[in-house]
Parts: C-alpha cells; sequence; structure tokens
C-alpha cells in the first residue's frame, strides 16, 4: 500500500497512474479467484503476485519518464508481449525484466517469478507440461485477459 501512496502520479506523460493500480488490483483479485478454484498455490499469494506483476512497469516511467512516455505516446494500445518488444526497442530492458529482478529482490519464491516470466507467451515459455508453475503462468495469463477484458467494457 505505501507504493500506491508514493506513486499515485509522476513525472511521466502519458503513463496512467490510476489505470496502472486499478489494472494490478483487478489482477491480483482475478488471479486470487482463478488460484482458488484450480489450487495452483495459496490464493493470498496470488493476489500479492497479481498486484506486483507490472511493478516494472512503475519503475520504467518513474526512471526513464520522458522516454516511457514518447513509447507509451506512439503505442498507447500495446500489451504483453507487444509492449515488451517495445520496449526493448526503445530502452533496452523491459517491464518484465525489471519486475523479475525487483521481485527476486524481495524475496518472491521461484515458481511465482517463473509463472510470471511466462505469463505473457504461455505457449512459448518452456514450463513444463502439467507443471505448478505452467499452471500459474496460465491464471495470470487469464487474470491478465480478464483485466483488458474489464477495460473493454469500461471504454
Amino acid at each position: 500500500f505505501s507504493l500506491v501512496a508514493d506513486h499515485r502520479e509522476g513525472a511521466c506523460p502519458g503513463f496512467d497512474y490510476a489505470g496502472f493500480w486499478t489494472r494490478s488490483l483487478l489482477r491480483g483479485l482475478f488471479a486470487r479467484a482463478i488460484a482458488a478454484r484450480c489450487r495452483a498455490a495459496a490464493p493470498d499469494e496470488v493476489l500479492a503476485c497479481g498486484l506486483l506483476a507490472d511493478i516494472g512497469r512503475l519503475a520504467l516511467a518513474t526512471l526513464f519518464p520522458a522516454q516511457y512516455g514518447t513509447l507509451l505516446a506512439h503505442g498507447a494500445a500495446l500489451r504483453g508481449a507487444e509492449l515488451v518488444r517495445a520496449e526493448q526497442e526503445s530502452l533496452g530492458i523491459d517491464h518484465m525484466e525489471v519486475a523479475a529482478a525487483m521481485l527476486a529482490e524481495w524475496g518472491l519464491p521461484a515458481p511465482f517469478l517463473a509463472a510470471l516470466a511466462g505469463r505473457h507467451d504461455v505457449e512459448r515459455s518452456g514450463l513444463p507440461e502439467g507443471s505448478r508453475n505452467l499452471s500459474l503462468a496460465r491464471a495470470f495469463a487469464l487474470a491478465d485477459a480478464l483485466v483488458d477484458l474489464a477495460d473493454a467494457t469500461r471504454e
């Protein structure tokens, strides 16, 4: 909650801070509900991971406000793997790498790190079929899709 309080607005033009937190909360809640049904992990742990899954976007907006704002202005509808590619091309790093480094530093367990890393392209993630990591990656990917659907219905 201190992250939310400290980052309700910022210097990055085009970064929707309120939308970021709304999407994060929805992702966490959706992922928690999915995890409760598929029993891949403790729902409250999945909620925390869903809340922090895109923390790398906030970090990029904070560290590179002008460049990230320009990227967002040219690709406002970019999501998932497309956004990762655009970030790599523009900044030489992407929000998934930044989030993984931050979450690893904060002590997030390896299965969650692997699942979050694979969520934008589950089929090419290399996670073993039938594994807990793959189930979690699919849960996070489904949660992302539900958040996108919620966004689409608000517009």
